[in-house]
Protein backbone atom coordinates (compact mmCIF):
# COMPACT_ATOMS: atom_id res chain seq x y z
CA UNK A 1 0.00 0.00 0.00
CA UNK A 2 1.32 3.56 -1.01
CA UNK A 3 1.94 5.68 2.31
CA UNK A 4 -0.84 7.59 2.64
CA UNK A 5 -2.04 9.47 5.35
CA UNK A 6 -5.31 8.17 5.62
CA UNK A 7 -7.07 5.27 3.08
CA UNK A 8 -10.73 4.09 3.42
CA UNK A 9 -12.03 1.16 0.70
CA UNK A 10 -15.49 0.57 1.04
CA UNK A 11 -16.37 1.49 3.95
CA UNK A 12 -19.44 2.03 5.76
CA UNK A 13 -20.42 2.65 9.59
CA UNK A 14 -23.68 2.49 11.12
CA UNK A 15 -24.12 4.35 14.65
CA UNK A 16 -26.07 1.91 17.49
CA UNK A 17 -29.94 1.93 16.67
CA UNK A 18 -29.65 4.04 13.34
CA UNK A 19 -32.47 3.49 10.93
CA UNK A 20 -29.46 3.71 8.17
CA UNK A 21 -25.75 4.03 7.81
CA UNK A 22 -24.26 7.31 8.47
CA UNK A 23 -21.05 6.21 5.74
CA UNK A 24 -21.60 4.48 2.90
CA UNK A 25 -19.45 2.63 0.73
CA UNK A 26 -16.47 5.14 1.12
CA UNK A 27 -13.32 5.12 -0.83
CA UNK A 28 -11.27 7.80 -0.12
CA UNK A 29 -7.43 8.39 -0.57
CA UNK A 30 -5.14 11.26 1.41
CA UNK A 31 -1.85 11.26 0.24
CA UNK A 32 0.94 12.25 2.78
CA UNK A 33 1.38 16.27 3.08
CA UNK A 34 -2.06 17.02 1.21
CA UNK A 35 -4.64 19.50 2.64
CA UNK A 36 -8.20 18.39 1.79
CA UNK A 37 -11.45 20.04 2.70
CA UNK A 38 -14.83 17.63 3.71
CA UNK A 39 -17.37 19.62 2.24
CA UNK A 40 -20.99 19.12 3.07
CA UNK A 41 -24.21 20.05 4.94
CA UNK A 42 -24.96 19.17 8.67
CA UNK A 43 -25.99 15.84 9.35
CA UNK A 44 -24.41 14.81 5.78
CA UNK A 45 -21.72 11.94 7.90
CA UNK A 46 -18.51 14.89 8.02
CA UNK A 47 -18.06 14.49 11.82
CA UNK A 48 -18.53 10.18 11.46
CA UNK A 49 -16.11 10.90 8.94
CA UNK A 50 -13.54 12.24 10.84
CA UNK A 51 -14.17 9.89 13.70
CA UNK A 52 -13.77 7.10 11.87
CA UNK A 53 -9.92 8.47 10.71
CA UNK A 54 -9.10 8.94 14.53
CA UNK A 55 -10.81 5.28 15.46
CA UNK A 56 -13.32 6.59 17.64
CA UNK A 57 -15.76 5.46 15.36
CA UNK A 58 -16.44 2.33 15.86
CA UNK A 59 -14.48 1.76 19.23
CA UNK A 60 -15.99 4.70 20.98
CA UNK A 61 -19.42 5.16 19.31
CA UNK A 62 -19.94 1.50 18.72
CA UNK A 63 -22.35 0.38 16.08
CA UNK A 64 -21.61 -1.61 12.78
CA UNK A 65 -18.86 -1.14 10.34
CA UNK A 66 -17.40 -2.93 7.44
CA UNK A 67 -14.73 -1.89 4.97
CA UNK A 68 -11.48 -0.64 5.95
CA UNK A 69 -9.60 2.15 6.92
CA UNK A 70 -5.94 3.39 7.44
CA UNK A 71 -4.22 5.76 9.15
CA UNK A 72 -0.56 5.21 8.05
CA UNK A 73 -0.43 2.21 7.20
CA UNK A 74 -2.44 1.38 10.36
CA UNK A 75 -5.81 -0.41 10.45
CA UNK A 76 -8.48 1.57 12.22
CA UNK A 77 -10.25 -1.44 12.79
CA UNK A 78 -7.96 -3.26 14.98
CA UNK A 79 -6.54 -0.64 16.60
CA UNK A 80 -8.26 2.34 19.17
CA UNK A 81 -7.70 5.63 19.25
CA UNK A 82 -5.04 5.39 21.91
CA UNK A 83 -2.95 3.32 19.58
CA UNK A 84 -3.94 5.97 16.49
CA UNK A 85 -2.64 8.72 18.44
CA UNK A 86 0.73 8.52 17.83
CA UNK A 87 -0.53 9.15 13.97
CA UNK A 88 -3.34 11.28 13.79
CA UNK A 89 -4.42 14.30 16.00
CA UNK A 90 -8.54 15.38 16.04
CA UNK A 91 -9.83 18.85 17.16
CA UNK A 92 -13.65 18.76 17.54
CA UNK A 93 -15.84 20.94 17.09
CA UNK A 94 -16.30 22.21 20.58
CA UNK A 95 -13.06 22.34 21.94
CA UNK A 96 -14.03 23.73 25.76
CA UNK A 97 -15.21 19.66 25.69
CA UNK A 98 -11.56 18.52 24.30
CA UNK A 99 -9.47 20.67 26.90
CA UNK A 100 -9.60 18.66 30.28
CA UNK A 101 -6.59 20.42 32.24
CA UNK A 102 -6.90 23.22 34.46
CA UNK A 103 -3.78 25.39 32.71
CA UNK A 104 -2.40 25.44 28.87
CA UNK A 105 0.93 24.24 29.26
CA UNK A 106 -0.40 21.15 31.21
CA UNK A 107 -3.02 20.87 28.47
CA UNK A 108 -0.22 20.50 26.33
CA UNK A 109 2.00 18.22 28.61
CA UNK A 110 -0.91 15.55 29.10
CA UNK A 111 -0.98 13.89 25.84
CA UNK A 112 2.90 13.70 26.26
CA UNK A 113 3.03 12.64 29.78
CA UNK A 114 0.87 9.60 28.64
CA UNK A 115 2.44 8.61 25.78
CA UNK A 116 5.96 8.27 28.49
CA UNK A 117 7.95 11.27 27.15
CA UNK A 118 10.33 12.45 29.29
CA UNK A 119 10.35 15.76 30.86
CA UNK A 120 13.23 17.43 28.45
CA UNK A 121 11.41 15.51 25.50
CA UNK A 122 7.87 17.49 26.67
CA UNK A 123 9.32 20.57 27.58
CA UNK A 124 10.90 21.02 23.71
CA UNK A 125 7.70 19.78 22.27
CA UNK A 126 5.54 21.92 23.64
CA UNK A 127 7.64 24.89 23.01
CA UNK A 128 7.31 23.75 19.87
CA UNK A 129 4.01 23.16 19.47
CA UNK A 130 3.38 26.23 21.16
CA UNK A 131 5.79 28.77 18.81
CA UNK A 132 4.54 27.35 15.49
CA UNK A 133 0.77 28.61 16.86
CA UNK A 134 1.40 31.69 18.86
CA UNK A 135 0.30 30.13 22.29
CA UNK A 136 3.20 31.17 23.98
CA UNK A 137 1.66 33.97 26.77
CA UNK A 138 -0.76 31.99 26.91
CA UNK A 139 0.81 28.92 28.19
CA UNK A 140 0.31 29.78 31.99
CA UNK A 141 -2.85 30.81 31.43
CA UNK A 142 -6.13 28.96 33.10
CA UNK A 143 -8.06 27.19 30.20
CA UNK A 144 -10.99 28.78 31.92
CA UNK A 145 -9.83 32.41 30.91
CA UNK A 146 -8.96 31.90 27.67
CA UNK A 147 -11.75 33.18 24.62
CA UNK A 148 -13.40 30.74 21.77
CA UNK A 149 -10.08 31.63 19.28
CA UNK A 150 -7.77 30.82 22.25
CA UNK A 151 -9.31 27.49 23.13
CA UNK A 152 -9.13 26.84 19.82
CA UNK A 153 -5.46 27.20 19.41
CA UNK A 154 -5.05 25.35 22.49
CA UNK A 155 -6.92 22.26 21.06
CA UNK A 156 -5.05 22.24 18.32
CA UNK A 157 -1.95 22.68 19.64
CA UNK A 158 -2.70 19.54 22.37
CA UNK A 159 -3.61 17.70 19.14
CA UNK A 160 -0.54 18.82 17.43
CA UNK A 161 1.84 18.56 20.41
CA UNK A 162 2.89 14.64 19.31
CA UNK A 163 4.28 15.26 16.16
CA UNK A 164 0.69 13.54 13.89
CA UNK A 165 0.80 13.53 10.55
CA UNK A 166 -2.74 13.39 10.01
CA UNK A 167 -4.36 16.62 11.60
CA UNK A 168 -8.45 16.30 11.61
CA UNK A 169 -10.95 19.11 12.17
CA UNK A 170 -14.37 19.53 12.62
CA UNK A 171 -16.11 22.41 11.51
CA UNK A 172 -12.88 24.36 12.99
CA UNK A 173 -14.03 28.15 11.98
CA UNK A 174 -18.11 27.72 13.31
CA UNK A 175 -17.55 29.53 16.75
CA UNK A 176 -15.13 31.91 15.32
CA UNK A 177 -15.89 35.19 13.89
CA UNK A 178 -14.91 35.88 10.03
CA UNK A 179 -11.57 37.55 11.03
CA UNK A 180 -10.59 34.51 13.71
CA UNK A 181 -11.68 31.81 11.54
CA UNK A 182 -9.24 33.21 8.50
CA UNK A 183 -6.67 33.54 11.05
CA UNK A 184 -7.02 29.33 12.24
CA UNK A 185 -7.41 28.57 7.90
CA UNK A 186 -3.95 30.30 7.44
CA UNK A 187 -1.86 28.83 10.40
CA UNK A 188 -3.53 25.39 9.24
CA UNK A 189 -2.11 26.35 5.87
CA UNK A 190 1.07 27.17 6.96
CA UNK A 191 1.58 23.95 9.35
CA UNK A 192 0.83 21.63 6.38
CA UNK A 193 3.28 23.54 4.35
CA UNK A 194 6.15 23.85 7.29
CA UNK A 195 5.54 20.69 9.08
CA UNK A 196 4.15 18.72 6.29
CA UNK A 197 1.08 17.47 8.51
CA UNK A 198 -1.48 16.19 5.99
CA UNK A 199 -5.18 18.27 7.04
CA UNK A 200 -8.22 16.84 6.97
CA UNK A 201 -10.87 19.88 7.37
CA UNK A 202 -14.75 18.98 7.55
CA UNK A 203 -16.38 22.72 7.09
CA UNK A 204 -19.98 23.76 5.24
CA UNK A 205 -18.99 27.31 5.58
CA UNK A 206 -16.93 27.13 2.36
CA UNK A 207 -16.15 31.19 2.47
Amino acid sequence: MPDRALRLEGFEYRYPRAPRPALRGLDLAIEAGEFVVLAGRSGSGKSTLLRAACGLVPHFHGGEVSGEAWVCRVSTRSEGPAELAKHVGFVSQEPETQVVSTTVRAELELALELRGATPVETARAVEEAALALGIEPLLERTTASLSGGELQRVALGAALVIGPRLLLLDEPTSQLDPVAGDELVSLLRRLNEEWGVSVLLGEHRLE
